[in-house]
């Protein structure tokens, strides 16, 4: 049997599947096809519908992006998988049982699973895209020096002034 991530999975949830699991429908949920109950926003756009838990939250090639020569960089997605890997036990109990929230390391996963939920949703991903390119055409306007390195000492937002280190150390 295949590590997840000798597969290389390309369908890429923004939701972990260990997450959605636990919305399976009761006669699905300790299957190996857990299936849920698909909403959608509008109406208009169709009816209910229940599906298998790997149809929902995913996109082919979330997070492997194409690189230099035509190959997909799996370096986000592996560390996804790591995350989801070591959340997926503690999940299990906070959906099902009683889980101290008084333990620091508890709360501390917590965080980081919600944080990372709303970090890794595809509207989040292309807001982050979006203020990239800001910041790149913003750098491309300036100064450079004989080296090509934009010529700026610091930045000022909503009046505060942050210091800008161009030597990419």
């Amino acid at each position: 049997m295949k590590s997840r991530m000798s597969a290389k999975p390309k369908n890429q949830h923004w939701v972990p599947r260990f997450y959605l699991n636990y919305f399976a429908t009761p006669e699905s949920i300790d299957s190996k096809d857990p299936q849920v109950w698909f909403f959608f926003k509008r109406p208009e756009d169709g009816p209910p519908v229940c599906t298998n838990v790997r149809n929902v939250a995913a996109r082919r090639h979330l997070y492997t992006p194409v690189i230099t020569g035509g190959i997909r960089d799996w370096a986000i997605e592996v560390r996804l998988a790591k995350l989801e890997s070591t959340l997926a036990p503690l999940w299990r109990d906070l959906a099902t049982n009683f889980v101290d929230l008084g333990c620091e390391s508890v709360r501390k996963g917590l965080s980081l699973f919600t944080a990372t939920l709303m970090l890794r949703h595809p509207a989040s991903l292309r807001m982050t895209g979006s203020i990239h390119e800001q910041l790149i055409a913003f750098y491309e306007t300036l100064p450079r020096d004989s080296h090509g390195v934009p010529m700026i000492a610091s930045v000022e937002h909503r009046g505060k002034v942050h210091r800008v280190d161009p030597s990419g150390e």
